[in-house]
């Protein structure tokens, strides 16, 4: 394994490291892809405790190589101008992390881990961008259904108690009503994460079809994963499927179920498990295009 780290980009404003595989074992061109790990929310590019660090030892070891690397205004990098939006910025660094990575290895595809919020620009890129021929999208994209719902609500009775859990349901929709459905709390927490460009779980489930369709039709590897930790808006398997009601496009997408893990797997196991879980993945986005299965 070979790991540099270096600063490219415009003005050489991003910083990152490339993590490749030694030559003997299959570097560069090898592989039919590389793998590209960032930001979770606004952690530094190594990830929550250090899960990229770790991963991409362990496609190194695989001849997969990677670059962890940190967006525009987090961790090492520097600020990026503000001409354009956040979102925007993001996909560009993306794009130049791309650039870098092929640059050292030859690689011409790349997969995405998009951990929570690198969900989504993981998705936004590989609209855009047609190396991208994998996305990996971590407890992003958690729409509720009826059944979710009502294990949540069981949770709560199991929790707090029937008429604890009862008090709090009435206030809630009381404070709605007086509020006009939103609460003044609700509206202070919208505008304070809008002002630091925080991207949360509200693409409406039709855009987040259209989007994975276009995307399957292209023959990018889509997958999910949710850790279970988050009961309260993804608590079963099926969840993803029964939630876009669209089982011709879901079939297409595999999804993994972690109960036994949080969303930033605390522990030796937790991370072991998260990791032996995005192996097939990898696998499957790296291994050459005459050998990989159409999604």
């Amino acid at each position: 394994m070979i790991e540099r780290s270096l600063a490219f980009g415009d003005g050489q404003g991003l910083v990152g490291t490339l993590c490749l595989p030694e030559p003997s074992d299959g570097a560069g061109a090898a592989a039919g892809a590389g793998i590209v790990l960032f930001n979770a929310g606004i952690v530094h590019r190594v990830g929550p405790h250090r899960i990229n660090v770790t991963l991409a030892r362990e496609l190194a070891g695989m001849g997969i190589p990677s670059i962890r690397f940190d967006l525009s205004g987090l961790g090492d990098s520097d600020r990026a101008g503000g001409e354009i939006s956040f979102e925007a910025q993001a996909i560009d660094d993306l794009r130049t992390a791309m650039n870098t990575l092929s640059a050292a290895t030859g690689v011409q595809r790349f997969g995405l881990f998009g951990f929570c919020s690198g969900a989504f620009h993981s998705v936004n890129a590989a609209r855009v961008d047609q190396r991208v021929t994998g996305l990996l999208l971590f407890d992003a994209y958690r729409y509720r259904t009826v059944k979710s719902s009502l294990i949540r609500l069981s949770l709560r009775f199991r929790q707090l108690g029937v008429w604890r859990t009862l008090k709090r349901l009435a206030h809630k929709a009381l404070a709605g009503i007086f509020a006009g459905g939103r609460s003044p709390q609700h509206d202070t927490l919208r505008t304070k994460v809008a002002g630091v460009g925080f991207i949360g779980d509200s693409t409406p489930k039709a855009e987040f079809s259209r989007d994975l369709r276009a995307l399957l039709d292209r023959h990018v590897h889509v997958a999910m994963m949710f850790a279970g930790d988050g009961l309260e808006v993804y608590n079963y398997q099926q969840q993803f499927a029964d939630a876009l009601h669209d089982r011709a496009l879901t079939d297409r997408i595999p999804v993994t179920f972690l109960p036994d893990i949080d969303h930033v797997a605390t522990g030796i196991a937790a991370r072991a498990a998260l990791i032996a879980a995005i192996m097939p993945w990898a696998r499957q986005v790296a291994s050459p295009p005459s050998k990989r299965s159409n999604p």
